[in-house]
């Protein structure tokens, strides 16, 4: 009875388990059928993710939407998801991919996205270096990481070994600093690591030998020192490795001058830079390795003090890369000879670039390259002492593409040297650079190169007017003769070159209007090619014409001619222009809104010292947003609006080119400036005519919305406008300011508990005094506040504890007085924060307060009542456990009628449920038997 009750039971569990198998099948077919949607929890990570990246800049992330709940976040841009589970496994939000780089914060939502395979945040502009973020570590599914080009700083995170299905790694140009983590070596599966153009320092550790799987390697444009470690040698699956420009000097050798032997393990590489590598020029064994390396392709050897003592021994060398060495870049050494040219291209019969620039090659070189078996396309000999013979000798190089022969001292006629370039190279060459010599003559006739598409002559000697006709290549791209003495105008030729792109005639002596420059050059197709037009520090005479007969055009140069008159109100700038420099001419009139209708992308204006003025109507908002702007010797007038959005890169200029941006001299109307939303900077500097930060002060000057900014004489806008403008706008996002090391005086004013957004406020090093205003508490957003070195004095208002967000606090050397309030985040800082204030007590400081002398008494501990409570609950449980397990089993047990009775409802279960599977299985078979041969029939109908 038991044994029939068991077998019917297997085979009833043996088909349910087979019919669950079966319909998990048709169930995956059906989601595979069905369209995945994002998970609603990673679609809120996105959309903070989002809020912290975007700012204010409506344009960036648009497809994804936050009002619609139904829109699915696999669709929206950047962002893909798995077809099967609906998880985010690739995010994609480089910066040049998008309308403009984010600038904002990476959201620690970011850790919801834990299914992460591929996440590129390449080319963004993170406002002040921001470090790394700790949370990336916690991204334990990544395979691909790309953080190239964002403004990151700080040190590399260790916690980055965590990413352990890490493939790519990319930190390259970026702030970095410190050293290189040991502990990226648990990064087993890591193919690609590049961590070169930033600021790291100390030895390269030896642990990256053991990334077993590395393929590409870069560590170079850094400030690495020491011995180069010989456990490179075992990654057997290096391809690329650049170890070049590192600026503190790594060493291939150790102290007895031999090493570099490792390099033999790395039969696979195709890419080798050891620019500024020290000790090269000690050994030839290297070389030697080097040229047993059967794959090279590319080899820089740049800036390493290689001579020609290096090349004598090696010339009866047998070297393995001979045929497949394509580019080799010997320049920045102290090669003299021009023999080298006959031992490289022995050594290599595939050189395709060779760039011998800033070596001290002198003489004539009699290598004849028409004879060399080299497919030879790039040559670079710029920075030598040829003279002549340079040309005569590359004559025959029929593959030629590009030849640079800058700042080696070639003089005559450029109509003589150009004849010099005769043979066939005059068909192939496309770039011909012959700056910084001593050519004579007036531009030549160089529509015989019929490939050319780059020419630079600047920095010649070259005269006379440029003659009409057709002198130019009909494939020409870029011309560049600036600081040359030509003179007279721009000819009617130039504006039938269909494919012109740029044209540099700056610092020349032209004479003509500029209208007729601009009429010739816009009379033919020219006009539609054209983007950059750089007239600079010429002669040019008349006023500004309509420039938007240049559809293209982005860069305008016209700086320091001998414009005049009044801008037309009618004439418009191109709607492509990025740049649009007019300063130091003569131009008089109105420079107003309805000039710069269309130029959305406009990012750099000076007008400086000219007498112009600038009148906006009220109501209009620029479509553009500056990086820079100066109007040094201006003025302004009516209701002024300026929209320069000063990013983290415009910083730069302010700490190094603090003339990149000015508003020195200018003279101002009642009105305020208004910049618009999108400001992140104004500077005042060290000397301000801002000396009060007083209530009316504060009313007077500019409203701003960003950041206020002060930066010890680095700055801009040194006056005051005239106009109240009270801190009471509800529009007004002011999120940071700094005014430290100034000449402020006068209390706190009230009204700066309005600035509700605030998240950094510096007013230290100034003469401020009164009290700290208890309106402070407001700014529940102040995560920075710096009051120190003023004369401050009174107590600490307990305002400041309703901050919960305050992580830098300094009030120290004031004259505070009383007890630090008692608050979580106030006794959290260190006590420096408060030093030099000489009545202040209580924590975190040792000096305490009157009445704290009592030590308060430690609360009396309950462990027996607590060890009571704990048997009183075990005893629950076990009494809790019998009573129920027993209660059952017990009754079953000892009572024969309920024991049989339950185990005939227990074999009643069993048949019925082994009899609905039999009927059911029966069914399904024949379903899927009716099912293949329909499925037969109709993949055999006749077509």
């Amino acid at each position: 009875m038991m044994s029939v009750m068991l077998a019917k039971f297997l085979v009833t569990m043996f088909m349910v388990l087979l019919l669950l198998q079966l319909n998990l099948l048709l169930s995956n077919n059906v989601v595979f059928a069905q369209q995945v949607r994002c998970i609603e929890k990673e679609r809120h990570a996105l959309l903070e993710l989002k809020a912290g990246l975007v700012l204010d800049d409506t344009d960036l992330l648009s497809s994804w939407e936050s009002d619609d709940p139904k829109s699915d976040c696999c669709k929206w841009k950047g962002v893909m998801c798995s077809k099967q589970t609906g998880h985010v496994e690739i995010l994609d939000l480089n910066g040049q991919d998008q309308p403009s780089p984010f600038r904002g914060e990476i959201s620690e939502s970011l850790t919801k996205l834990q299914h992460l395979k591929y996440l590129n945040l390449s080319w963004n502009q993170f406002i002040d270096n921001p470090p790394i973020p700790e949370f990336f570590g916690s991204l334990r599914n990544l395979r691909f990481l790309d953080l190239q080009g964002s403004l990151f700083g700080g040190r590399i995170p260790n916690n980055l070994a965590n990413l352990s299905h890490l493939q790519y790694l990319d930190l390259s140009w970026n702030n970095l600093e410190g050293t290189i983590p040991h502990q990226l070596e648990t990064l087993s599966h890591l193919e690609h690591l590049n961590l070169g153009g930033n600021y790291l320092v100390g030895a390269i550790p030896h642990q990256l030998g053991n990334l077993s799987h590395l393929q590409h390697l870069n560590l170079g444009m850094n400030y690495l020192a020491g011995t180069i470690p010989h456990q490179l040698g075992s990654l057997s699956n290096l391809q690329v490795l650049n170890l070049g420009s590192n600026n503190l000097g790594l060493k291939i050798h150790d102290k007895n001058y031999v090493g570099g032997e490792w390099l033999s393990n790395l039969t696979l590489l195709t890419h080798l830079d050891l620019s500024k590598v020290q000790n090269l020029n000690y050994s030839h064994s290297w070389l030697q390795v080097i040229g047993m390396l059967p794959k090279i392709e590319e080899l820089v050897l740049s800036d390493c003090d290689l001579s020609d003592l290096w090349l004598s021994p090696l010339s009866h060398l047998t070297l393995n890369f001979s045929t497949s060495l394509a580019i080799l870049d010997l320049s920045r050494n102290t090669f003299t000879s021009t023999m080298i040219f006959q031992w490289l291209f022995n050594a290599s019969s595939n050189i395709t670039e060779l760039d011998l620039s800033y070596n001290n090659l002198e003489g004539p070189i009699l290598y004849n390259f028409g004879n060399s078996r080299n497919p030879l396309e790039h040559l670079d000999l710029s920075g030598n002492d040829l003279h002549g013979g340079i040309l005569e000798s590359s004559k025959d190089i029929c593959t030629l593409h590009s030849l640079q022969l800058d700042s080696i001292n070639l003089n005559g006629d450029i109509s003589t040297i150009l004849l010099d370039l005769s043979g066939c190279a005059r068909y192939s060459l496309q770039e011909l650079s012959l700056s910084y010599n001593q050519i004579t003559g007036t531009l030549p006739d160089i529509v015989v190169f019929p490939s050319l598409k780059v020419v630079d002559l600047s920095n010649n000697q070259l005269s006379g007017k440029v003659p009409e006709g057709d002198k130019l290549p009909s494939k020409l791209e870029t011309l560049i003769i600036e600081s040359n003495t030509l003179e007279g105008g721009i000819p009617r030729s130039f504006g039938n070159i269909c494919t012109l792109v740029s044209l540099d005639m700056s610092h020349n002596r032209l004479s003509e209007d500029l209208s007729v420059i601009i009429h010739n050059l816009s009379a033919g197709c020219a006009k539609y090619s054209l983007q950059e037009l750089r007239l600079a520090s010429n002669r040019i005479t008349g006023t500004i014409p309509d420039m938007s007969v240049f559809p293209s055009l982005d860069t305008l140069v016209l700086s320091n001619n001998l414009l005049s008159g009044i801008i037309p109100k009618s004439i418009q700038f191109p709607s492509q222009l990025k740049e649009l420099y007019m300063d130091s001419n003569n131009l008089e009139g109105v420079i107003s809104d309805s000039h710069f209708a269309n130029t959305s992308m406009l990012k750099h204006v000076d007008l400086s010292y000219n007498s112009l003025a600038l009148i906006f109507s009220e109501n209009w908002t620029p479509p553009f947003q500056l990086v820079s702007i100066h109007l040094s010797s201006c003025r302004y007038s009516s209701y002024v609006v300026l929209a320069p959005d000063i990013n983290t890169k415009v910083h730069e200029y302010f700490i190094q080119q603090p003339h990149r941006t000015t508003i020195a001299n200018v003279e101002f109307p009642k009105q305020p400036i208004l910049w618009k939303s999108s400001t992140k900077s104004v500077l005042l500097n060290k000397h301000s005519t801002v000396r009060s930060l007083s209530k009316q002060s504060i009313r007077e000057n500019f409203e701003m919305h960003q950041q206020f900014y002060s930066n010890d004489s680095k700055g801009f806008l040194n006056h005051k406008c005239g106009a109240k403008q009270l801190f009471k706008n509800n529009e007004l996002i002011l999120r940071s300011i700094d005014l430290s090391s100034n000449q402020l005086m006068g209390d706190i004013p009230e009204e700066i508990g309005n600035l509700v957004e605030l998240v950094s406020l510096n007013l230290s090093s100034n003469n401020l005094s009164g009290e700290i205003t208890s309106k402070i508490g407001r700014l529940t957003s102040l995560e920075f506040l710096d009051l120190s070195r003023n004369h401050l004095f009174g107590s600490i208002p307990s305002s400041l504890t309703q901050i919960d967000r305050l992580s830098m606090l300094n009030l120290s050397n004031n004259n505070l007085s009383g007890r630090i309030p008692i608050g979580t985040q106030l006794q959290s800082f260190d006590a420096s924060s408060y030093e030099g204030n000489a009545d202040l007590c209580g924590k975190p400081l040792d000096k305490k307060c009157p009445g704290d002398e009592i030590a308060p008494q430690e609360p009396k501990t309950h462990d027996g009542s607590s060890q009571e409570d704990k048997n009183s609950i075990y005893l629950s449980v076990s009494l809790g456990f019998i009573t129920g397990f027993w209660g059952l089993l017990g009754s079953v047990l000892l009572n024969r009628t309920w024991r049989h009775a339950y185990i005939l409802f227990l074999n009643n279960i069993i048949d019925t449920t082994y009899v609905i599977t039999v009927v059911n299985a029966a069914k399904f078979q024949r379903w899927l038997r009716g099912f293949s041969g329909n499925l037969f029939f109709l993949t055999h109908l006749p077509l």
